[in-house]
């Protein structure tokens, strides 16, 4: 995927944004849930590993998803390889929206905490190292698919498919939790209005918060380390400008761009984060 991949995967999807979402499940699977929640409710998308970390289970980041959502979980026959079920899923994934976040075995926390605190569904508590969690974005809605084997061996699939009755929201309290738990916050892919304003309100409520926006690029063959530095410095100047027009003062903003410098494969390459400075 080259650099500017994302902006014309933006142009793409926003034409795409009236088009549901769709999932194939994996060959010869036995369909053991299937629920719609049709009354908006107000749900989180996990976009981190989970911790605890002073007994408070968090995530690094999460998303708040206004809308209805759909929920199956499928029993995987006759495949006993995890990996397996998990690159299909994940090719149907990349093939038709953008990753927000995955990760695989340990390094996404306990699979009990997926299961019982995330989920809610006890089926899906497994063993930790043979787990598998993604988050995209495929049009307007969210899709989390989640891919565990049970101490029994039986290996059981997670679907849920987000739908914005609106737009993508995220509150101020769960970016403030992010950066002062974690000490940074990865905004999504689409950075609008609403959301700045809520960065906005969110600095101004706390005065002790000072940030530095960093901007990341992907590698690309065609383009050298100084020009993909230049790009992700332009993108953070940019948001951090669109900051201090909703008053923020210029004095608590800070930007950098680090190219391909930091990259990190639970994260789109291309992004934009806020770090607590």
């Amino acid at each position: 995927m080259k650099l500017f991949s994302f902006l014309l995967c933006f142009a793409s999807f926003a034409g795409q944004a009236a088009a549901a979402a769709v999932i194939t499940p994996y060959p010869d699977t036995e369909l053991v849930e299937s629920r719609t929640d049709d009354r908006a409710g107000t749900h989180e998308v996990m976009l981190g590993p989970l911790k605890k970390i002073n007994n408070v289970l968090s995530s690094e980041a999460q998303e708040q998803v206004r809308g209805t959502r759909k929920i199956e979980i499928h029993l995987v026959r006759d495949e006993a390889r995890v990996s397996a079920v998990a690159e299909y899923y994940q090719q149907q994934l990349d093939s038709a929206g953008v990753n927000r976040f995955r990760c695989i075995g340990r390094e996404c926390g306990a699979s009990n905490h997926w299961a019982n605190a995330v989920f809610n569904e006890r089926i899906l508590y497994g063993s930790s190292e043979e787990q598998r969690y993604f988050a995209s974005e495929i049009g307007a809605e969210f899709v989390v698919i989640y891919v565990t084997r049970r101490a029994t061996g039986k290996i059981y699939v997670y679907t849920e498919i987000l739908t914005p009755n609106n737009s993508n929201t995220v509150r101020a309290e769960l970016i403030l939790k992010s950066l002062r738990v974690q000490g940074r916050y990865v905004l999504p892919r689409k950075v609008d209005q609403e959301l700045l304003l809520e960065i906005a309100a969110l600095l101004k409520n706390n005065q002790a918060i000072n940030l530095v926006v960093v901007g990341h690029a992907e590698k690309s063959r065609k383009l050298g380390l100084e020009a993909t530095v230049e790009f992700s410095q332009r993108n953070a100047e940019e948001l951090r400008k669109q900051l201090q027009e909703l008053g923020v003062a210029e004095k608590r903003l800070k930007s950098k761009g680090l190219g391909y410098l930091a990259p990190d494969d639970r994260y789109s390459a291309s992004r934009l984060e806020l770090i607590a400075n």
